[in-house]
């Protein structure tokens, strides 16, 4: 009777899990659908990542105590940055009604020895600020901000956790 009890629950918790993907999935085709006119300005106004990571990456690790005067152009060891992921997602409503979108970039940064080995590092996200599709389809300035901030984000947690593995 346990089992079939366990089984029951186990096999409503799929089924429910089933039916939330099915209604997520029915969403975002419906904000696709109406939200259709504004992807490709969102797509146009996507601001180039790479240049940003390295910049924010290499302050940050300039401005350490630990670092900073450890920093060189050329080192056995590496930080590595390479984007997993990036772009709009769904984080809440406006009063007005309309969705409000982040910026959300996943980044995979690590610190590597002459060998390859990670030191440390993993996958790190960020998310940036909330407007309307609108904003980041017409406005090219503040969807690179947003990445920007989002960018920040990933990389003060990876900072975080590379001052604290310095003190251990």
């Amino acid at each position: 009777m346990v089992g079939a009890t366990s089984g029951t629950g186990a096999l409503g918790g799929l089924v429910g899990s089933l039916v939330g993907e099915s209604i997520a999935a029915t969403q975002n085709n419906i904000f696709k659908g109406s939200n259709k006119q504004y992807f490709q300005a969102v797509k146009s106004n996507m601001p180039d990542l790479d240049k940003p990571i390295y910049t924010s990456l290499r302050q940050s690790i300039k401005g350490d105590s630990f670092f900073g005067s450890r920093l060189r152009e050329s080192s056995t060891n590496t930080f590595t940055s390479r984007v997993t992921s990036y772009g709009l997602a769904r984080s809440g409503k406006a009063d007005d009604g309309n969705l409000l979108l982040t910026p959300r970039i996943a980044i995979d940064l690590r610190l590597k020895d002459s060998e390859g080995k990670t030191l440390a590092g993993r996958t790190y996200i960020g998310t940036g600020y909330n407007h309307p599709i609108t904003t980041y389809a017409s406005n090219a300035a503040e969807t690179s901000k947003g990445f920007k901030m989002a960018i920040q984000v990933a990389i003060d947690q990876f900072y975080a956790e590379l001052a604290q593995k310095t003190k251990e």
